[in-house]
């Protein structure tokens, strides 16, 4: 996860050492002025700190109204000479932390990190019940293979979006020829894991792939293999793709109804299901991650529910992302 810091002090930097040593977090150390500019670009699921010092109360009113508008990260106050009048406020306008003049001239430590993220995330859900949600949809069942299945028609399906992580590091590490044999086996190998559930390689987009599996109403199975997947990366990147680095990935799984075209011929369906699932995991799920929509949530088999923790609400969906196994 990324940890953003603007501010002008020096010493700001400080703060952060334990941070930085941690392997769980990466820290990123910016001016104010480039607040604008760059907090457009910081990855979804990141934590943006603000320092107030010596900033006008219009600065910081802009500043609060530009990270509270974002949606995608949490964010807290850093105000080391304790100047602000109205803490609450800031929580008000949707902070999750505040670094007052005492606790600034100690170090942020991992644990006190995540007890605000946990903080933070909580506060999304609650806020959640206060936003439309959608609605959800009536079950067009799809059966549990496809002999019923017909195109043009629309139905509930189990959707599986995979995307490898660092695609211009691969394009980098590789010339085209030896990138396109990787994408290649990777395709392969994904077809070889989704096919026992029925599943059929619907879409693809250079290093990105949307697997389609019929829905029963009673089972969502490719939550297994999605699950050993995440689990068998090293082994999956050094026996069945055979290149000299380890593959990182992202999953997104979901359930939901869409219009049913073959292979090739998806270009001009118009799907707010398919929108919803290249959303989730293009532009919140972190690299290596595996996310689950709400609506996949019933089907959890309950020997794994205590890996599925919350990871927010996105778009109006509450999300759980897997915590691997140590």
């Amino acid at each position: 996860m990324d940890i953003v810091v603007f501010s002008d002090s020096k010493t700001t930097g400080r703060f952060f050492i334990k941070v930085k040593k941690s392997k769980k977090y990466t820290l990123q150390l910016h001016p104010c002025a480039e607040l604008k500019k760059i907090v457009k670009k910081v990855r979804t699921g990141s934590f943006v700190y603000y320092d107030i010092t010596n900033r006008s109360e219009e600065d910081i009113k802009k500043a609060v109204r530009q990270l509270d508008g974002l949606g995608t990260i949490q964010y807290g106050i850093i105000d080391p000479r304790g100047v602000s009048q109205d803490i609450a406020e800031y929580f008000h306008k949707g902070a999750s932390d505040y670094i007052g003049k005492q606790l600034a001239k100690d170090q942020l430590t991992g644990k006190r990190l995540q007890r605000v993220m946990d903080f933070g995330i909580e506060k999304q859900q609650r806020g959640a019940v206060k936003e439309e949600k959608p609605e959800k949809p009536e079950y067009i069942l799809s059966g549990s293979d496809w002999k019923d299945v017909k195109t043009g028609s629309e139905y509930t399906f189990i959707i599986m979006l995979i995307e490898l992580d660092g695609s211009s590091r691969l394009k980098k590490s590789y010339h085209r020829d030896q990138l396109d044999t990787l994408l290649q086996r990777f395709h392969d190998y994904i077809t070889y894991v989704t096919e026992p559930n029925n599943g059929r390689i619907w879409m693809s987009m250079d290093t990105t792939w949307l697997p389609l599996f019929p829905f029963n109403g009673s089972r969502c199975s490719p939550l297994l293999t999605c699950f050993r997947l995440m689990l068998d990366r090293n082994i999956i990147s050094a026996e069945d793709i055979g290149f000299n680095i380890p593959l990182s990935y992202r999953i997104s799984l979901h359930i939901g109804n869409t219009v049913y075209k073959k292979r090739g011929d998806t270009g001009q369906i118009v799907s707010d299901t398919i929108n919803s699932v290249f959303h989730l995991g293009q532009k919140y799920a972190e690299p290596g991650g595996f996310y689950v929509t709400q609506e996949v949530f019933p089907f959890i088999p309950k020997g794994l529910d205590d890996y599925f923790i919350p990871a927010g609400v996105f778009e109006g969906r509450e999300i759980r992302r897997m915590k691997v196994p140590k």
